[in-house]
């Protein structure tokens, strides 16, 4: 990550605006997944983190799974988090999920989505 952009993950991270989609994607995995941790660490209320935290990964959620997860509202904090890693293993309906959503983020909602770029 160059100094510019891990100076604006920073103030990300700082910060209480951390409603909408964050897209962290590259060859580091180690670097993008503890991006995506911190970030959802940040996001998530720890009280209500039960409620409030969705973790899946690609090739192991359903599509229904996933549109229910992004549909649901906060319970008892002002934000939900989903996190999704490698994204690049998600069926087309599975996409289709995440574009939908993508077009228009429900307020109280943190989408963290990691992926390799295929070559």
């Amino acid at each position: 990550m160059s100094l510019a952009a891990e100076q604006r993950f920073e103030r990300i991270v700082a910060g209480d605006s951390l409603d909408g989609a964050f897209f962290f994607h590259g060859d580091a995995d180690r670097l993008r997944d503890e991006a995506a941790s911190r970030l959802a660490e940040a996001a998530a209320d720890p009280a209500t983190r039960d409620f409030n935290l969705d973790v899946f990964r690609g090739a192991d959620v359903s599509p229904e799974a996933l549109a229910s997860a992004l549909a649901m509202a906060p319970v008892m904090a002002i934000r939900r988090v989903v996190v999704l890693h490698e994204a690049e293993r998600l069926t087309p309906t599975g996409c289709k999920v995440i574009e939908e959503t993508l077009d228009r983020v429900p307020p109280g909602l943190t989408l963290i989505v990691t992926a390799t770029i295929p070559d």
